[in-house]
């Protein structure tokens, strides 16, 4: 797993590795700004760069850049809003006077093949820009409008680090983020940063610094939880999962389950009903709802497609099933308006920014906004994942999903992943991995996706890329 910290941890590391180790302070920015340089110049090849500079160490990987970047023969710019005030800061910039590397103190005219580096503040931020910082931001999302490319360093300017939070409405928002040492979590917040690059810096010499972080999850790591199955299992020691929903949503979930490799799937709903399960598969069980038994139904997935008015249903289920309950949609949506007590029995909630803003009392943008406070507390209802860019799951540590794009927002998506949840559940996985293996697998499946296809498609990709995430030898499966 990749690790993710606070800005201060970072901070933390970085003084560590001047202070303790004995590296000095230019050292570590000469390697944050060359391999900054050398990313910016594999992704963007011919056009011109301007760089943009605070008077900070962020502005001073930008003097750092551009002096590479000009001896790589680059047609490379500096604009200076403020004068470097830092000793490394103030050296590099002086280091590209004595280049003869073209540097301005006002706002240049940008080309519209323009390429923009935003090194004005980074992760020293902790207000507001104002005056030439907000004029600097103003500045690039015209450029960006008009056409420009923009790369931030480290941190987008006007984003908290923390939270990944803009201070208010003038923000940056690249199209490509370059880091150094270790992710920060607000270039995790699924605010637009753009494509995340990372640089190497050595900061790994001082993780002994601080153990406690977040975690990026990796494909080896998701691999390994995979259920253990006996060779001699049965149907019903495969997992049987209940579904308790209605139409077409039901559906996928039961049909993801299958994909999952669940022995037995019901779904129980009532007899008059059955024949909205269009496109169902056979072997999903049809039965009344009243057929529910925890004896036999090892987790029962509650809500999707259920409709907002089996108040007393959902909320019977939700207080005294004994088995795990994986809810979502309708049923999410039923208990943020009643608002019971927390169950005693394991609760797994799935929501998307909406439906978590209904449990938490917020706006869905003060949802997206502060992602990492919202997972937090949302545990207060159960085990609960935030759907949406960089899925987290959980907390202390919350693991953060990588797969999948926008391809994912699609009617029936969050349907599908229902059912790969309690599946890996009903196998016999605490919900912390079963949450994060179906994470993980149903967004390499939505990477595989074509741009307009539905979640039909979706569940026929998790058989597609099964053998990138299943754990498998010489098993005949493969």
């Amino acid at each position: 797993m990749i690790p993710v910290y606070l800005a201060h941890q970072v901070r933390d590391m970085d003084r560590y590795l001047i202070d303790s180790v004995g590296i000095p302070s230019h050292t570590l920015m000469e390697v944050a700004g060359r391999g900054a340089a050398a990313k910016l110049n594999e992704i963007y090849k011919s056009t011109p760069i301007t760089i943009i500079c605070g008077s900070g160490n962020n502005g001073g990987d930008g003097y750092v850049m551009a002096r590479w970047l000009h001896s790589w023969r680059r047609e490379v710019r500096l604009w200076q809003v403020a004068p470097p005030t830092t000793a490394d800061a103030i050296l590099n910039a002086q280091l590209c006077l004595q280049l003869n590397i073209s540097l301005t103190a006002t706002e240049p005219a940008f080309a519209t093949d323009e390429i923009i580096v935003d090194a004005l503040l980074g992760t020293g931020q902790s207000r507001p820009p104002s005056g030439k910082y907000l004029a600097a931001i103003q500045a690039i999302n015209k450029a960006q409008q008009n056409g420009a490319k923009v790369c931030s360093v480290d941190v987008p300017t006007g984003i908290q680090v923390d939270t990944g939070s803009p201070f208010g409405e003038d923000y940056i928002q690249p199209n490509v983020t370059i880091g150094f040492g270790f992710m920060k979590r607000g270039q995790l917040s699924g605010y637009h940063i753009g494509r995340i690059e990372m640089i190497d810096i050595g900061l790994s010499l001082a993780r002994n610094v601080h153990s406690k972080c977040d975690y990026i999850l990796e494909n080896h790591d998701v691999s390994g939880w995979w259920p253990v199955e006996q060779p001699t299992a049965a149907k019903w020691n495969r997992g049987h999962v209940a579904i308790i929903g209605g139409g077409g949503a039901t559906v996928l979930a039961a049909h993801a389950a299958l994909a999952a490799g669940a022995g037995l799937v019901s779904i129980l709903m009532p007899q008059k009903n059955w024949s909205s399960l269009h496109g169902l598969r056979p072997e999903v069980i049809l039965a009344e709802e009243k057929s529910l038994n925890a004896k036999k139904h090892d987790v029962l997935i509650l809500g999707p497609g259920l409709g907002t008015d089996r108040i007393e249903l959902v909320v019977e289920l939700y207080n005294n099933f004994p088995n795990t309950i994986v809810i979502d949609a309708d049923a999410i949506t039923i208990l943020s308006k009643v608002r019971p007590s927390r169950s005693k029995f394991t609760r797994i909630f799935t929501p998307h920014a909406a439906e978590a803003g209904r449990l938490l009392e917020k706006t869905p943008e003060q949802v997206t906004r502060d992602p990492f406070t919202s997972i937090k507390d949302l545990q207060k209802w159960g085990f609960a994942i935030l759907k949406g860019p960089w899925t987290k799951i959980g907390v202390n540590p919350i693991y953060i999903n990588p797969t999948g794009d926008n391809r994912l927002a699609i009617a029936g998506s969050g349907d599908v992943l229902t059912g790969l949840i309690a599946t890996f559940c009903a196998k016999g996985l605490p919900p912390k991995h079963a949450c994060a293996l179906a994470t993980y697998w149903h967004g390499l499946a939505g990477e595989n996706l074509r741009q307009n296809d539905s979640a039909t498609h979706l569940l026929l990709s998790l058989h597609n890329t099964l053998q990138q995430i299943y754990p498998c030898k010489n098993d005949s499966s493969c």
